[in-house]
């Protein structure tokens, strides 16, 4: 249905947002350090749920055509899979429902939700029809589950579990909440041919040297490999930074050569496939990872990448990592949704938790 629409006839904008990984990452900390309950809904069929502000019209469809008026169209009221602006409808929808139970946005994440409320703070994170839930009590969540219930078909998935593919493991008696992708890995080792290879200790190889093919051999799963791992780095795997970045700069530009540094990072993967982020109620966060002394650290990927250029002064190489770091946009944005929301969730140690910090 889609795929015969024309852009400015029978839609305008077909954009709509979707929670940040760093979002999600935040609220996860915060909620372990907090001790708040997290719990997930699912809305059924959701783009059925939009409502159309262009005028679009489809054939009757087989078996509900009008005997008397055969030769005429219908006309949409509300979305309908396929359509290009169905998720963007559906979104306006979520968001003016929301709203109007005095939820208000948090900057700036256009998919974080918060209401404070008689000393009580809901939080809805949305991902298109996935929802998480926070709140600082179960009487908060389930206020929100039976308005959600009222206005749409929803599924009460109950305590949080799995997110994108991010599963929750949480200890409350410990305090910690743990986010790994090891169904994931395992999927992708399986779908690579990895699954039953050696392990190896290092993603790269030490003083790998690529360069970019004019070339590229469409017999390698290149790409999609590359586009695995970065889903990875993303979620769960900051360790693989480097190696993702290296690697993700040859996929229009691929050989043998490049293929054999991808496994090897599949190899390492490999040896810590239940590994991911653990966030403590009571200590500062930390990467399982990425255990104390190794390498792939932030500051130890920068200073290897300002060698070159520094050598031999070490004092110099530091400093240098130092500034860099301090002013790369992709660390200071977090920060600009985690101070306000840190202020909102009323905690004193809410930071030491947050991945952002």
């Amino acid at each position: 249905m889609g795929n015969r629409q024309n852009k400015g006839l029978d839609f305008q904008e077909t954009f709509a947002p979707v929670a940040k990984f760093t979002t999600i990452r935040c609220i996860l900390a915060m909620t372990a350090a907090n001790g708040r309950e997290l719990h997930q809904m699912d809305v059924k069929t959701a783009f059925l749920n939009g409502d159309l502000d262009e005028e679009v019209y489809m054939d009757q469809p087989e078996g509900y055509v009008d005997p008397t008026y055969p030769d005429k169209v219908c006309r949409l009221l509300q979305a309908q899979f396929g359509l290009e602006q169905a998720h963007k409808m559906w979104y306006a929808k979520l968001d003016a429902f929301l709203k109007s139970q005095r939820f208000d946005n948090i900057d700036p994440d256009a998919c974080l939700y918060l209401q404070m409320d008689d000393g009580e703070t809901i939080i809805v994170l949305v991902y298109v029809d996935d929802l998480l839930l926070v709140g600082s009590s179960m009487e908060a969540i389930n206020k929100i589950k039976k308005a959600l219930r009222k206005r749409f078909e929803m599924n009460d998935l109950g305590e949080a579990k799995v997110i994108l593919g991010l599963e929750i493991n949480r200890d409350k008696t410990l305090g910690t909440l743990k986010l790994s992708q090891g169904k994931f890995v395992r999927q992708v080792l399986e779908k690579f041919g990895m699954a039953e290879c050696n392990p190896i200790a290092t993603p790269l190889e030490v003083g790998l040297q690529l360069a970019k093919s004019e070339k590229s051999d469409e017999s390698l799963p290149y790409r999609e490999a590359v586009g695995s791992l970065m889903y990875l780095m993303v979620g769960t795997r900051p360790d693989l930074a480097v190696a993702v970045g290296k690697l993700r700069r040859f996929v229009s530009g691929y050989r043998k050569k490049h293929w054999a540094a991808v496994k090897r990072v599949l190899r390492h993967v490999t040896r810590s496939v239940d590994k991911g982020l653990v966030y403590n109620k009571y200590a500062s966060s930390k990467n399982s990872a990425m255990p104390p002394g190794q390498v792939t650290t932030r500051r130890g990927g920068l200073r290897r990448a300002s060698c070159s250029s520094l050598a031999g002064r070490p004092s110099a190489v530091f400093r240098s990592c130092r500034r860099r770091w301090r002013y790369l946009p992709w660390r200071r944005s977090p920060r600009l949704f985690a101070r306000p929301a840190r202020k909102l969730f009323g905690s004193k140690n809410s930071s030491n938790a947050s991945p952002c910090s």
